[in-house]
């Protein structure tokens, strides 16, 4: 598999080379077409597109790119930062990370929690915009496959940072306390040995529902999928039973509960 990221030179010598089934009809850039974009039209529709979108995101941003050979961490100043595109490795400005490491652990707490609260929002503000245009049953419709397709990503994520894998309930379950909602909820965890009930007692969005007049709104389906999803890129071993949750009657005190076990 050649590298993510060549020279231009590499990319024409690749695309002129016999091997290549396109090699015949290619022609060589041309002065106007050098460098990034010459390059591009001699690997073909789907290579063009990728590189000439690098293009446009270079000039946009003013960024700087790197081959993987060349980029090493130590090298980027504080004020940058690192970034996938397409699998392509770009260095941005950004001092994000240099102000965030003034900061002292209680703030980064706050901002965490602060962060969870803006994710929250965000995703009740657009269930409420689909809601009042198409109906209760299109949104959830909507936040059903939101929650099938985002939470593997973002366990995925959660799995790659703290490097979690194969270690049964315990990883699962603190997985989901790094999930974005997580730090928002109110919940508890009752485990004994290779099983674990999880009950959420607070939930924001229920809880904003009923405030507002709305009433309860059927969050099952989200939560199955997101539970599931979790072990399934966690701990494949793991499996999860839903036993209390919206739209089925719960306890006053109780939203939904959630079984775990090995």
């Amino acid at each position: 598999m050649p590298p993510i990221f060549l020279s231009d030179r590499e990319l024409t010598a690749q695309a002129m080379s016999p091997k290549n089934p396109k090699a015949s009809r290619l022609k060589p850039p041309s002065s106007r077409l050098s460098g990034f974009r010459g390059a591009a039209l001699l690997l073909g529709l789907k290579r063009s597109k990728l590189v000439l979108e690098l293009v446009a995101f270079q000039k946009a941003s003013k960024t700087s790119i790197v081959s993987h050979s060349s980029l090493s961490r130590a090298a980027v100043s504080e004020s940058r930062i690192e970034l996938k595109v397409r699998n392509m490795n770009v260095i941005i400005d950004n001092p994000v990370q240099q102000e965030l490491e003034k900061l002292p652990k209680k703030t980064l707490i706050e901002l965490i929690k602060m962060y969870s609260k803006n994710w929250l929002t965000v995703d009740g503000l657009w269930f409420s915009g689909v809601e009042e245009k198409f109906g209760l049953d299109e949104a959830l419709a909507l936040d059903v496959r939101m929650w099938r397709i985002s939470s593997r990503i973002e366990a995925k994520r959660i799995k790659e940072i703290l490097g979690l894998g194969d270690g049964g309930l315990k990883d699962v379950l603190r997985a989901i306390n790094f999930m974005s909602w997580a730090a928002s909820f109110g919940y508890h965890v009752e485990q004994q040995k290779d099983r674990a009930v999880w009950t959420c007692t607070h939930c924001p969005p229920q809880l904003s529902r009923v405030n507002s007049g709305k009433g309860e709104f059927a969050c099952r389906p989200t939560f199955e999928y997101c539970f599931r999803n979790l072990c399934d890129l966690i701990d494949k071993r793991v499996r999860v039973d839903c036993l209390i949750c919206p739209p089925d009657p719960h306890p006053r005190d109780i939203w939904c509960q959630w079984e775990f076990y090995f």
